[in-house]
This record gives C-alpha cells, structure tokens and sequence, in this order.
C-alpha cells in the first residue's frame, strides 16, 4: 500500500464498516492492536497511530493508555465535534441549529409518546416542578436541556438522538452565550409548555405532543 496517513486512514476505517457490517466488529469493541493492524495493511505502526489518531477526533473511536483502542460505545456523541466544525464553517448561524430542531423535534416528541416508559415521564415531570419558578438562569437552562434530551432518548431511534445530541451540545454554548431567558416570565412560558408537553406523553397523545413542541420551539428567539 502507498503509505499516507490520508490513504492508511481511508483504508482502516472501511475495514472497520467491513467487519461492523458483517458482524466482526461491534460498538465497544476493541480493535487491534497498532503492530497487528500495521501488518495486517502493510504500514508502518506510525501511519496506523496516526490514523487512529484521526478517528478519535471523528468520535469513532477512543484510545485509552496502555489498554488499546475502542470502537465508540456512546453512539449519540458520535456526531458532536463534526456539527461543532461544521457550525464553525458555516458562519455560527444559531438559526440553522433551531431549523434541524424544528424539523426533528415534532416527530421526535410523537416517537416519545408512543414509546414512553414510567421512568421517562417521571422524569419529565420532575423536570417540570423544579423548572417552575426557578431563578438561576445556569440551572434553568442545564433542566431545559435535559427536558428535551430525555424525549430524545424516549424516541429510540440512534440516528435521531445522535443528531440532537449534537444540536443541543452547540445550542448550549448559545443559550450561555445570548444570556437567554434573563427574565423569569420568560421562563415561566417555557415551563408552561414543558409541562403540556409532557402531560400529552403521558396520556400518549402524540399528535398534541408534536404540536406543543412545535409551537414552543417557534417561541425560541436565540
């Protein structure tokens, strides 16, 4: 093989979806070891470390001292530092986060209410009561997001949440930024239709859920 760390990373990662497709490879998996893969391509165990390098960064794998390296087991974490790039590159327009939003979240929240187990809407609930009147804007907004992120796993769909992840991950470092919801009427509208949100979870009536995040999200002014 022309050794490149561009080409020796190309070649290991498309060896990696091989061995995921056909069942060699699974998430949490240990991959192995540099001198094993560097024969294995015929590189040097440099373009290996360097490639490996280059997935850790990807989230596709994590490298831990002296105990190897592993595919990703927290999958929804996978596509946070490439949306953080591309967020970058694209201008750091935060409209751009709340359009995916309004695009997902809807059938997201339908997935949730169909899906939904008591532990879930015991924790939507909980959520609800501290966010009622709470005065600490940094806790407010860490309880907003843990609103959402619990739908978001309540829809068990990897794909959905991975991408959320990653848009509520930038949307906080916004919130911070733009010190939104300074006033406390403005939090009590949010919880307002956080708790009809998680009231028609509850009742399992999806098609109200979609609706109330859907309006709640085009009440958002980053």
């Amino acid at each position: 093989m022309q050794e490149t760390h561009e080409r020796v990373y190309s070649v290991i990662l498309q060896e990696i979806k091989i061995r995921l497709a056909d069942g060699r490879l699974c998430a949490g998996c240990r991959l192995p070891p540099e001198r094993e893969c560097a024969e294995y391509f015929q590189v040097s165990r440099s373009a290996v470390r360097e490639a490996l390098r280059a997935l850790e960064l990807t989230g596709i794998v994590h490298c831990m001292q002296g105990e190897g390296t592993y595919l990703a087991d927290n999958i929804s974490e996978c596509l946070i530092e490439p949306f953080d790039l591309m967020f970058l590159l694209i201008g750091q327009n935060p409209e751009y986060l709340q359009q995916i939003r309004f695009a997902l979240e809807p059938e997201t929240t339908r997935l949730a209410a169909i899906k939904r187990s008591d532990e879930s809407i015991e924790c939507l609930f909980r959520l609800c009561t501290l966010m009622e009147g709470c005065r600490e804007e940094k806790i407010f907004i860490d309880m907003d997001q843990q609103f959402h992120m619990v739908i978001a796993e309540e829809a068990k769909n990897p794909f959905i949440l991975s991408i959320l992840t990653a848009v509520f991950r930038l949307l906080e470092s916004h919130t911070r930024r733009f010190n939104r919801w300074r006033h406390i009427q403005e939090r009590n509208v949010v919880y307002r239709y956080h708790r009809r949100i998680a009231e028609a979870i509850a009742g399992q009536r999806e098609k109200d859920a979609g609706n109330f995040i859907s309006i709640h999200i085009q009440m958002m002014d980053i």
